[in-house]
C-alpha cells in the first residue's frame, strides 16, 4: 500500500475498517460456531491468520452489508454494526457489535502506510475471538443476522440507493431486538487516527 493524501488518504483508511468489519463478521459467524469449520477457509490478514467464510450466500450477503457500510461510513453517517444470533424461534440470543465514534476532524497521520492502524486492528481481531471463545455453546439451529446502525440522513441514502434492487433494507425498530435480561461482554476499545473503535457483545443470560 502507498502513502496517499487528502480523500485519497480517507478512502484507503475506510478500505481498511470495512475489511477489519468484513473480518470481524466471519469470526462471529466461525467462532460461534454457525456454520461448519470446512465453509471457511485460512487466509493471512494483519500478519495473523484468520478465517473467511467460502459460502456464496454468506459472502453475497456480507459484500452488500459491507457496501452499504461504506457509503455511510464515506458520508460520516455510520455508527455501528451488529451481528445478531437468533435461536430457532427468532428469539435474539447474542448480539455482537462494532462501534465507531468518528470525529468531524481530518485523518492527520504520519503512519502513511497504516501499519499503526493495522497493528490496533489485528490486537482487536485476537481479542474479539478470545472473548468469543469464553460464551456459551449456542443452540444447534442458530441463524444470523447484521444490521447498519445510523443516522436519519443515513436511513435516507440507503433507502434513495437504487443499486442493491435484489438487497433492500428494511428498517428495525430497536425494541423489536431487545433482550430480556442482557449480560455485557467488553472486548476493547481502541482510537484510530480520527475516530474510536469499540468491541463489545451482549448475550442473553437466562
Amino acid at each position: 500500500m502507498f502513502g496517499k493524501k487528502g480523500d485519497d488518504l480517507l478512502n484507503s483508511y475506510t478500505d481498511i475498517l470495512i475489511e477489519f468489519f468484513e473480518l470481524a463478521v466471519y469470526n462471529v459467524l466461525y467462532t460461534r460456531e454457525l456454520y461448519p469449520a470446512n465453509s471457511f477457509v485460512r487466509k493471512k490478514h494483519y500478519g495473523i491468520p484468520v478465517q473467511v467464510s467460502i459460502h456464496p450466500d454468506v459472502r453475497k450477503y456480507v459484500f452488500n452489508i459491507m457496501s452499504a457500510a461504506k457509503q455511510l461510513m464515506e458520508k460520516n453517517e455510520f455508527k455501528k454494526l451488529s451481528i445478531n444470533i437468533l435461536s430457532g424461534d427468532s428469539q435474539i440470543i447474542e448480539r455482537h457489535f462494532l462501534h465507531l465514534a468518528r470525529f468531524n476532524d481530518p485523518i492527520k497521520t504520519d503512519d502513511m502506510y497504516f501499519t499503526q492502524l493495522e497493528s490496533s486492528l489485528r490486537s482487536l481481531h485476537l481479542k474479539q475471538s478470545t472473548s468469543l471463545g469464553n460464551l456459551k455453546s449456542l443452540p444447534k439451529d442458530s441463524r444470523f443476522s447484521v444490521h447498519l446502525h445510523t443516522t436519519e440522513m443515513g436511513t435516507s441514502l440507503l433507502e434513495d440507493d437504487t443499486k442493491p434492487q435484489d438487497f433492500p433494507f428494511v428498517l428495525v425498530p430497536e425494541d423489536e431486538i431487545r433482550m430480556c435480561t442482557p449480560g455485557i461482554l467488553p472486548i476493547s476499545t481502541v482510537s484510530l487516527d480520527n475516530a474510536r473503535l469499540a468491541l463489545y457483545s451482549v448475550y442473553e443470560e437466562k
